[in-house]
């Protein structure tokens, strides 16, 4: 296996460097591939819903693609908790990157947030959520659950020095994030002003 879980791709003696790069890009392409499939199930049908045979079946794929690249259905869930987590983690990354002092960082946080939770059918929230409520009772996917929140937090530290108040803007950011699933969106200039509040205090 090789770090990310991902099986190690076995080298042909015969074959050369471009087919085995070949090979691995194959096969990382094919593992997204179930876990994309993994995220559509659980947004779908509930993280209990998961098993190799409806994985592989939302994906297209022959049900021993799953078996082949995750051993158990909590290898599934850990990687696409950390999948998705990561796909919020780099868009975050990108909206902030443009923040160069505390006064950016309202507006630009407040119009990312707005933006994701106005995409229609926003299933890779829905089974983020999903997952992490899982989380709460299975410490091995708490890591990955809390990457994103932790970032944040590391984000807003650089310019708030309460860390009460570095918490307070998370809660409002999972929170707003979390209501939208039900149909309570916000705008941005209202979130912009509780963020404001919050980080200038």
């Amino acid at each position: 296996m090789s770090d990310d879980g991902a099986p190690a791709v076995r080298r042909d003696p015969g074959a050369g460097p471009a087919r085995v790069d070949g090979r691995r890009a194959h096969g990382e392409r094919r593992r997204r591939a179930l876990l994309d499939a993994a995220l559509t199930v659980i947004a779908r049908d509930g993280a209990g819903a998961v098993t190799h045979r409806s994985v592989a079946a939302a994906a297209g794929v022959p049900h021993s693609s799953t078996a082949y690249y995750f051993a158990g259905v909590d290898d599934i869930l850990v990687a696409a908790l950390t999948r998705a987590g990561q796909r919020y983690l780099d868009t975050l990354d990108e909206v902030l990157a443009a923040v160069h002092d505390g006064a950016g960082l309202a507006p630009a946080l407040a119009g990312a947030v707005v933006g994701w939770e106005t995409v229609p059918g926003n299933a890779l929230m829905a089974a983020e959520y999903e997952l992490y409520l899982m989380a709460a009772r299975r410490p091995e996917l708490a890591p990955a659950a809390l990457a994103w929140a932790d970032r944040l937090a590391d984000v807003v530290g650089e310019h708030v020095t309460d860390p009460g108040r570095v918490q307070a803007v998370v809660a409002l950011v999972e929170g707003t994030l979390l209501q939208a699933m039900l149909g309570r969106t916000t705008t941005v200039e209202d979130l912009r002003s509780a963020l404001d509040r919050l980080l200038t205090g």
